[in-house]
């Protein structure tokens, strides 16, 4: 592994704090590299210290030049930044921004050639925003904004690519376009360092992961290549108590274990097990944190379960109804957790069930290629609406459902997980 970018021995802060203490670690090209921590440990310190916005200690060097000695101009052409927030505060047209990145290589008066403009054309069309070219950039929604910026990026064409949280800003299906436009990008003489909060994009995204803590990089994983108790121990370091679970070639971490069987279950192999049983449905079933939502979204993220499908969340008095993405072509029903694209909110139970899960499983039953119907998680005051019941009982003759019902709500589905065309998973590992 050759370093393509070093830090040796960085300290920084602001004022008398002093936020990164003694920080090493050497960058190979051709990867992406994410940062993983908790709030204020220093991830977006380390990005600002990188491109001279805060003084500091030790020595950064990209590509055997040491960047202390290198002019702003120029080190604007061998990194681009994307923060968390783009800092653009004048009206102006996308495509101007996108063009902004030619600026670092041109002189103050010299005007952009055809050329420029055509790679420019080019650039959005790659990050999925020429559609939006003559748009007020002002007026995007953030996760536009921040696909902008990566247009930018591309055109900037520089050898360090430096992005401080970009999924923040994102919804799922431009999170994901967005890791397709990095693997792309992160080509040989060019890395990546990403500052992430989502660890399961990090797990899935990066060539090399850092973990840092109170300033310091504790550790660095290989999520491709270290063993599962290298990965678990890393984490778990940072982050306490976890339950990690291997799936079909990458790893998934959802916080807190009350698995009482210490199973880690492989959702590449729950899948095959189910396949080949025979059995039409699956039921996950386990205790609060064990680990069923997780285990369920990496089956239909991993082994390729994405025929038109719907999931579900619990419709209590205390949460509303949303749909969103989790893919293209799969849709959830969920607590509302605010944020852009949410629509149809219900506020009260019955509208939630009335006007958004009958219909839509109506519409399931009567779509022929949809073959899945994915629930997550049924079993709350679902038990008293006999409609509701009566759609799950039409499900279960014309598609396959895959369910995730916590432990205490069996009762409710007595009828259903004991029917022989049901495969059953326990997450607290006892026997049903």
């Amino acid at each position: 592994m050759n370093d393509f970018f070093t830090a040796d021995r960085i300290t920084a802060g602001y004022g008398r704090q002093m936020i990164l203490d003694g920080v090493d670690f050497a960058l190979p090209d051709g990867e992406i590299t994410g940062i993983l921590g908790s709030n204020g440990c220093g991830k977006s310190t380390l990005m600002k210290a990188i491109i001279h916005d805060i003084s500091y200690k030790g020595c950064f060097t990209l590509d055997g030049e040491i960047l202390s000695e290198v002019k702003d101009r120029k080190l604007a052409s061998m990194i681009s930044y994307i923060p968390q927030r783009s800092g653009i505060s004048i009206s102006m047209p996308v495509t101007d921004v996108v063009m902004m990145g030619f600026n670092p290589d041109m002189h103050p008066l010299q005007n952009y050639s055809q050329e420029q403009f055509d790679k420019a054309y080019e650039a959005m069309k790659i990050a999925g925003v020429y559609e939006l070219r003559d748009r007020d950039y002002l007026s995007l929604s953030e996760g536009q904004k921040q696909l902008c910026i990566m247009a930018r990026t591309i055109v900037e064409d520089a050898k360090l690519l430096l992005l401080d949280e970009p999924e923040s800003a994102l919804d799922f299906r431009h999170r994901y376009e967005l890791i397709s436009l990095l693997k792309r990008m992160v080509t040989p003489k060019r890395a990546a360092l990403i500052c992430l909060h989502d660890t399961n994009l990090a797990l899935r995204l990066c060539d090399n992961i850092l973990l840092m803590r109170d300033g310091r990089i504790e550790d660095a994983i290989r999520p491709s290549v270290d063993s599962y108790e290298v990965i678990y121990n890393a984490l778990s370091h940072i982050y306490g108590n976890i339950t990690l679970i291997k799936t079909a070639g990458n790893y998934v971490m959802s916080w807190g274990c009350s698995d009482t069987s210490g199973c880690v279950y492989d959702a590449g192999q729950v899948y095959n097990d189910y396949m080949t049983s025979g059995k039409k449905h699956l039921i996950i079933t386990g205790s609060i944190g064990s680990g069923k939502t997780t285990l369920l979204r990496s089956m239909l993220k991993i082994t390729g379960v994405n025929m038109p499908a719907l999931i579900t969340k619990a419709i209590s008095e205390n949460c509303v109804a949303i749909y969103d993405n989790i893919s293209g072509d799969v849709g959830i029903i969920g607590k509302y957790m605010g944020g852009e694209g949410r629509t149809n909110k219900m506020q009260t139970v019955d509208s939630g069930f009335d006007n958004v899960a009958i219909p839509a499983i109506k519409r399931a039953v009567s779509d022929d290629e949809c073959k899945y119907f994915v629930i997550d998680e049924i079993g709350y005051l679902e038990q008293s609406h006999d409609k509701f019941k009566e759609s799950l009982l039409d499900l279960l003759e014309s598609k396959c459902i895959m369910a995730v019902v916590r432990g205490q709500h069996l009762s409710f589905l007595d009828s259903i997980r004991s029917r022989e065309d049901v495969f059953v998973i326990n997450m607290d590992g006892d026997k049903l």
